[in-house]
């Protein structure tokens, strides 16, 4: 549930989940009272650097609303030193990547890159943070950035809904319950001295952590640290002081009337956040109710009643007060129904307190997230930065650990007695106009009764490739550095081989694979994989079918023989079928719902005439309902027939005892003899124009859309280039229409290669009358890809900033086993990654140029515009 408890609230939990191993950590301050964190890490080629501050919207003083926000768009800028754009261009050209966010208590800074490049960052990120110019002329820029950021926000019902969660949760008032990103007039209204004079206050070194992780050697690095940071001022700041949340004395209901296709109920108490020691237990209280296939509200409102799509529950704990809430969506008929035992389970803790089993899972759960968060730089990082600066000290992430193992059923049971106060309840429903909702008076009758009924007391690396002998491809890479195994299973039969008439059954089987087979239940399935951390899930896309699937080393013979019983048995039972079709079709109304999905569909159906790549992958309602057990078992069966099936082991794993052990499983398998049935691309379509009207809409989003090479084309490096040199912070496309023109807040390139074809668009979404403007700029960016070439500096930068984001993307075991078996099944060869660098390295921009002129081709250029039109 892409909400924002599901970003914001469970982010401390996220954040603590990976330092295990902090032992390393070298810890010293600057004469300004800058606080400096090195972790070297030697096993990849990346290094991230991330400066941390105590300056959140809560900081803000009355006038000052959204311009913390502000000031960290503006702090890339430009200096004396670099020029607007330089940074970022620079940073890209390393092959990296440079961003920032603010939310209500701090402000973080990133950038990260190759790691020879570990000098340099550390002496940009320090020149944005004490030297950034703030220049009128730029600022001008950025603040019409910034309102489009909130056009975007305005447009998107899941953000509307978080903003008022807040604004509910802690009062209109309150320094947490107001917009992080400020309002229009807010930000219309401030000017640089505003800005210069919030940064002399707050960006201070006793108020801010400086954090480097990766590939670098500490006493190098320390001298650059010391003489980049030592110019930051000194001084005390004034710490934070924040009221209580508002409180009626009452249970409140708030009713958002929208034009949403999906409803949602959210459920929000005030609680602690930090420093208490009660954030434990608000934790733990969370994790069981909401977290997993096995929470107790997913079992509850979601398996037995059948009443929602999407249920969890979250704690939120800034620095300051907190929430507890409970979320759940559905479709909008069922909010009478379910509303109630909604709010009647959210006190199962005290009519039922926490069983063994339940707190031994969610240990299980925190654990493994120590494991996997160690595998990033940029993620280690955060969570040093994020314990230095808010919970006293990176040392207390183990300590997190320690107090979230010591946590019992009785503090669980207290804590939620202490916060879960009917009295101190917001219920926030929003849903579209005609549907049944609770009124006032029922939600505080219903509340009373609850919580009266809960308080009665109750009784007590030297890889294997083989080939078995049915035909399966077995690939197996060691790799020692956590105790991690994933594992993925691919077919080459994608949504290309899909028929019209059973449009989504290939979601519909990744959905199914996993629910049940000859020897487990959904139930005993989803119980396994929970109490040991595990995940395995289906996946369906355009090329290619499978199984994907981590456990922790100590598990996986367990786990690859969990993996081959759903390859082998699955059962496609009626309820299991029902289960899927019901989130299949709560998917399709949640797309319909996302700002973009109009435009996509349209783009992709116009691109791709009578070919299943111009269809909705989920299907549609109808074709979803028809679809029958037997179906997906006659798909099923084809599939384990499939010629050019790869199973793809990664992590900590002997080979030769992987080998052995898959031989095993799939010794009975049939043989591979069915040829993938995948439909032929026919010829681009010739150039159209589409117009979807969307009046109520306050930006107008615009994609420009052409057919491009497939997998199977050598084409296909020029034209990851020419992405590239379009897209990024320091791309042609942000650096023109947005830095140069402020024409939107966003505008992005994309290139989606399938197997014998592919897809590169340009998407931007701003204010209807700058629509026209949007549209020459475009076309005058790719003309000049056509007919100019590009410069070496620039194509050095992007072949940098490629290579370099690969490695990122790259770092976890989960994402080298999908990436590999994809390359095998697309036949790029199993050393398709290692090999990137020297066919990204061979382009020239002669090839980019040539790429330009048979992709960006005006005979066939595909245009669509939604939104209201221009004035």
């Amino acid at each position: 549930m892409k909400k924002f408890f599901l970003v914001c609230c469970l982010l401390l939990i996220a954040l603590c989940c990976s330092l295990a191993h902090a032992g390393e950590v070298e810890r010293f301050k600057l004469d300004n009272g800058l606080t400096v964190l090195l972790k070297e890490n030697h096993e990849t080629k990346v290094v991230a650097v991330q400066v941390w501050v105590k300056a959140g919207s809560a900081y803000e003083k009355p006038g000052e609303e959204g311009i913390t926000h502000l000031l960290e768009h503006m702090m890339f800028k430009g200096s004396a030193a670099h020029p607007a754009g330089e940074l970022s261009n620079l940073v890209e050209g390393y092959g990296g990547e440079v961003n920032a966010y603010t939310t209500t208590d701090h402000t973080n800074y990133h950038l990260q890159a190759a790691s020879m490049h570990a000098p340099e960052l550390v002496e940009l990120m320090a020149d944005a943070i004490i030297n950034a110019a703030i220049s009128r002329e730029e600022l001008a820029l950025e603040k019409e950035v910034v309102l489009e950021e909130m056009r975007r926000q305005n447009d998107n019902p899941e953000s509307r809904l978080a903003l008022k969660l807040m604004e509910v949760g802690y009062g209109a008032n309150h320094p947490f319950g107001k917009p992080v990103i400020g309002t229009k007039a807010s930000v219309s209204a401030i000017v640089r001295e505003d800005i210069m004079n919030y940064r002399q206050r707050l960006y201070r070194g006793p108020n801010m952590v400086l954090v480097v992780t990766g590939d670098f050697d500490s006493n190098a690095l320390k001298p650059i640290i010391i003489k980049a940071f030592t110019p930051l001022p000194a001084g005390r700041v004034e710490a934070l002081s924040l009221p209580p949340a508002a409180s009626a004395g009452k249970p409140q209901l708030f009713i958002m009337r929208e034009a949403v296709s999906q409803a949602t109920i959210s459920l929000v108490w005030p609680a602690a956040g930090l420093p208490s020691d009660d954030v434990f237990p608000l934790d733990a209280a969370a994790a069981i109710m909401g977290d997993g296939l096995t929470s107790r509200l997913f079992w509850q409102l979601k398996e037995h009643l059948r009443l929602v799509d999407e249920v969890g529950a979250y704690a939120y704990t800034p620095l300051g007060p907190g929430l507890f809430a409970m979320q759940a969506t559905m479709e909008p008929g069922q909010v009478a129904s379910a509303w109630q035992p909604m709010l009647s389970e959210a006190y199962g803790l005290l009519r039922q307190p926490a069983q063994n089993q339940e707190l031994s899972r969610i240990r299980a759960n925190i654990s493994a997230e120590f494991v996997r968060g160690n595998q990033t730089m940029d993620g280690m990082a955060e969570k040093l930065g994020y314990f230095e600066l808010l919970r006293g000290g990176y040392e207390n992430a183990a300590h997190y650990l320690d107090r979230f193992r010591q946590v019992n059923s009785a503090l669980i049971s207290s804590t939620m007695q202490k916060y879960l106060n009917p009295q101190q309840l917001k219920m926030v429903i929003q849903l579209p106009e005609g549907a049944d909702a609770p009124s006032q008076a029922q939600v505080e009758a219903l509340a009373r009764k609850v919580w009266e009924q809960a308080n009665t007391p109750r009784p007590a690396d030297s890889r294997l490739v083989r080939t078995l002998g049915n035909g399966l491809t077995l690939i197996v890479v060691p790799r020692h550095s956590v105790p991690l195994v994933s594992m993925a299973l691919a077919v080459p039969h994608g949504l290309a081989a899909e028929k019209p008439q059973q449009a989504g059954i290939n979601q519909l089987w990744a959905s199914c694979i996993t629910s049940g087979n000859q020897q487990y239940s959904y139930g005993q399935m989803a119980h396994i994989l929970e109490s040991r951390a595990a995940t395995m899930q289906g996946f369906a896309n355009r090329s290619n079918m499978g199984l994907s699937a981590s456990f922790l080393s100590d598990d996986w013979q367990e786990g690859l023989g969990l993996l081959a019983t759903a390859w082998q048995t699955p059962t496609f039972l009626p309820a299991d079928l029902g289960r899927a079709k019901e989130e299949q079709m709560a998917g399709l109304r949640a797309q319909q719902d996302a700002p973009t999905y109009p435009i996509m569909a349209a783009a992709r159906a116009l691109l791709y005439p009578d070919h299943p790549y111009g269809r909705e992958p989920l299907g549609s309602n109808a074709s979803i309902q028809a679809i029958t057990g037997q179906e997906l078992q006659t798909l099923h069966q084809n599939l384990r027939r499939t010629q050019g099936a790869v199973l793809v082991l990664v992590g900590d794993i002997d080979p030769a005892e992987a080998q052995a052990h898959v031989e095993q499983l799939w010794a009975k398998e049939p043989a591979l003899t069915l040829g993938a049935d995948n439909q032929p691309v026919g010829p681009a379509p010739a150039s159209q124009e589409k117009n979807l009207a969307a009046g109520e809409r306050q930006q107008t989003q615009i994609m420009v859309g052409f057919r491009a090479p497939g997998a199977d084309s050598h084409d296909k490096y020029a034209t990851i280039m020419l992405q590239t040199i379009l897209d990024g912070m320091g791309g042609r496309l942000f650096m023109e229409l947005r830095e140069k023109q402020s024409l939107a807040y966003t505008v992005f390139s994309f290139y989606n290669m399938n197997l014998n074809s592919g897809t590169f668009a340009i998407y931007i979404a701003c204010d209807p009358s700058k629509q026209k403007a949007a549209l020459t700029g475009i076309a005058q960016q790719l003309d000049l890809l056509r007919n100019v070439p590009v410069s070496e500096l620039e194509l050095a930068r992007a072949k940098n900033y490629f290579l370099g984001t690969e490695a990122v993307a790259q770092q976890t075991y989960n994402i080298q086993a999908i990436t590999m078996a994809r390359d095998y099944l697309m036949g790029l060869g199993i050393d398709h990654q290692t090999k990137m660098a020297e066919y990204i390295n061979g382009i020239t921009p002669q090839q980019i140029m040539e790429a330009a002129q048979k992709i960006f081709d005006l005979n066939h250029q595909l245009t669509v515009r939604y939104g209201p039109a221009a004035p």
